[in-house]
C-alpha cells in the first residue's frame, strides 16, 4: 500500500491557504458579508476548492485502501490454492 503521501499534502495545504482566506473573510462580519457580493464570491469559490481538496484527500485514501484489499484477497486465494 503506498498513499500518496505528497499529493495528500499538497492538497492539505491548499486546504490550509482556503481556510485562512475564510477566516479572514470571517473576521470582516456578517454584516458586510451580506452586503458585499465581491466578498461573497471568494468565499463561495474558496468553500468549493476546499471541499475539493478533502474530496481528493479520501479518495486518495480509499483507493490506497482498495489496492491493498486486492493484494490480500490475492494472497489469500494463493494461499488457499497451495493447500489444496
Amino acid at each position: 500500500m503506498a498513499i500518496h503521501q505528497e499529493a495528500i499534502r499538497v492538497r492539505l495545504d491548499k486546504l490550509h491557504e482556503m481556510i485562512a482566506m475564510l477566516e479572514t473573510i470571517r473576521a470582516r462580519g456578517e454584516e458586510a458579508y451580506n452586503n458585499d457580493d465581491l466578498l461573497q464570491a471568494p468565499a463561495e469559490r474558496a468553500l468549493q476548492i476546499a471541499s475539493q481538496c478533502v474530496l481528493d484527500i479520501g479518495n486518495h485514501i480509499i483507493n490506497d485502501f482498495r489496492d491493498f484489499a486486492a493484494e490480500i484477497i490475492k494472497f489469500l486465494d494463493t494461499l488457499s490454492n497451495n493447500q489444496q
